[in-house]
């Protein structure tokens, strides 16, 4: 299907823009491979992807990011959003994933040095203010940086810079500093496909996302990475969606340019699986 209209609205939102629009046909979405909320409800304030499942039918992608770390010495993994995940399912590493963090005391002219692929990239600290701030502005630097391996995302997530590859990459961090202040690497080499753990027990309240693995989880990931079960990607739905209410022939998008706040979810590999999708920032 083509929708040929200059935008394309869902909810009174802007959800696309532009022609291109490309979808497959409508599939049967299996309702239980979802957990519902305390309330029973399964909802999806906005528009998720959807995977294959069993049978013919598609699923809510099972993906998530990591809310806090996993602890090898853990089985509770606290993500943004559990609702697409059910007991028996096998979470893995999506996205290969590690982090460099700031701790104790900075300073103006302190230097951070991450090192990812071999390369290394050094920013200067201007106008410390937090450890939170200094992770943002060292983390937009990186993301910019001239020599960043092709592939590679770099982000902040609290007093950490979250390192993220489309493969398996090195990394490595360091610090120049005149007091006490450390730039400290974690999950370096991380592949792709690395199991988490099997999944008993899934929590997807209004209040709290928690998955419950059957034993500690194998390995420690930083918060921010993308976790899931394997289920291959089709594309994304053009809205939120309430599967307590039957819906008929919705389109499965695989090409056009979207609105990114529309998303409930994106990460690096599916912004590689789906070179045909484009994503605009804007649109509070």
């Amino acid at each position: 299907m083509t929708v040929r209209e200059t935008s394309f609205t869902r909810s009174g939102q802007p959800f696309a823009t532009s022609e291109g629009l490309r979808s497959w046909p409508g599939r049967t979405i299996d309702k239980s491979k979802c957990t519902p909320d305390e309330f029973g409800g399964i909802v999806f304030e906005k528009a998720p992807w959807l995977g294959e499942s069993d049978n013919n039918f598609v699923r809510v992608l099972p993906r998530s990011k990591l809310t806090a770390p996993t602890l090898t010495s853990s089985p509770a993994v606290s993500v943004e959003d559990a609702t697409p995940f059910v007991a028996g399912d096998s979470l893995y590493l999506i996205v290969p994933s590690g982090s460099a963090t700031f701790a104790l005391v900075w300073a103006n002219g302190d230097t951070a040095t991450v090192t990812v692929g071999g390369v290394p990239m050094t920013y200067a600290v201007t106008n410390f203010t937090t450890l939170d701030a200094l992770a943002a502005a060292a983390a937009a630097f990186f993301q910019s940086h001239p020599l960043k391996p092709p592939g590679v995302t770099i982000t902040a997530n609290g007093p950490s810079v979250l390192i993220s590859g489309q493969s398996a990459v090195t990394l490595a961090a360091s610090e120049v500093t005149a007091g006490t202040g450390t730039f400290t690497a974690s999950g370096a080499n991380l592949a792709a496909a690395t199991l988490v753990g099997t999944i008993t027990d899934v929590i997807a309240s209004t209040t709290q996302n928690l998955i419950t693995l059957s034993s500690n989880a194998a390995v420690a990931l930083p918060a921010g990475s993308a976790v899931g079960t394997p289920s291959t990607p089709l594309g994304i739905i053009s809205d939120g969606i309430d599967l307590a209410i039957e819906h008929e022939n919705e389109g499965i998008f695989y090409s056009g340019t979207l609105y990114r706040n529309r998303l409930g979810y994106l990460d690096a590999a599916l912004e590689f699986m789906f070179p045909m999708l484009k994503f605009l920032e804007g649109l509070d």
